[in-house]
């Protein structure tokens, strides 16, 4: 059976709107349930626009002469102000301090500036700390695999900072799931107060406009935050992709504008 879950965003901004097709599919006790499919969308989403703010920053700072950028360490962040615009830290975290030293903004045209805007020194700092210890976990959870990773982080509405590890676009070309790491910390990213390690079977895959692929979820009951990541991040690289799940296979499909979820019941 195939039905539409809900329309997802059409360019950048998200626009959620149900649309079930089926009233039958309610009767049912065991089928994909479309309100946790939402919430994983949702941080996935914020997930994919924090990459892109990395991404686009990342390219601007490497264009610089400047000597500093040499001088960086790996704990460099992306944040979204009250006015929902995003910045991008980069600087130095030693001695147990963090100073700020590129800071950079994209606007909604995604154009990235640099700015000499002062950075919330609470936010930095808690940031850092929390960022070091992340690294430090990733490293002993991750020692027996080779995989470059990229970091995501934010504040919960308690003002915890939430963590997430992904795998990054790896050196060789290749791009890899089955991996997803989230650790939660206190305010001020000094204690960690909880994790969540999923690990898969991992899989490395190489990019082809001629090559259909299907992620491998088969024990998830919902695709995973780190399968929907995936798929957005590299839809266009592939020629086209799908997340296999316990209740059958979800994937997009683009109608005008937009772009929709569509879930099939079954093998």
């Amino acid at each position: 059976m195939r039905y539409v879950s809900f329309l997802l965003f059409s360019v950048l901004l998200p626009s959620i709107c149900f649309s079930q097709a089926h009233d039958s599919l309610k009767s049912k006790k065991a089928t994909l349930d479309l309100e946790i499919f939402q919430q994983n969308v949702e941080i996935a989403w914020w997930l994919y626009q924090y990459d892109m703010v990395a991404w686009r920053t990342s390219d601007s700072l490497l264009a610089l002469t400047d000597p500093a950028v040499m001088n960086l360490t790996k704990e460099w962040f992306c944040y979204q102000d009250s006015a929902e615009q995003w910045h991008a830290i980069y600087g130095r975290y030693e001695t147990g301090a963090y100073q700020p030293v590129f800071h950079y903004v994209m606007d909604s045209t995604q154009k990235v500036r640099r700015t000499k805007e002062q950075v919330d020194t609470s936010l930095s700092q808690a940031y850092a700390r929390a960022l070091r210890l992340g690294y430090q976990k990733l490293a002993t959870v991750m020692a027996n695999y080779d995989i470059r990773f990229n970091a995501y982080l934010r504040r919960l509405p308690n003002k915890c900072i939430e963590l997430w590890f992904l795998p990054a676009w790896q050196p060789d070309g290749r791009t890899i799931y089955g991996v997803e790491l989230k650790y939660v910390y206190d305010p001020l990213g000094k204690r960690l107060l909880s994790k969540i390690e999923k690990i898969d079977k991992i899989r490395a895959l190489t990019p082809s406009r001629t090559t259909i692929v299907q992620l491998d979820y088969q024990n998830h009951k919902i695709p995973p935050v780190s399968g929907i990541f995936f798929l957005w991040s590299y839809n266009r690289y592939f020629g086209k992709i799908s997340i296999k799940h316990f209740y059958g296979k979800t994937s997009l499909s683009k109608m005008g504008d937009e772009w929709i979820w569509i879930h099939e019941e079954g093998g």
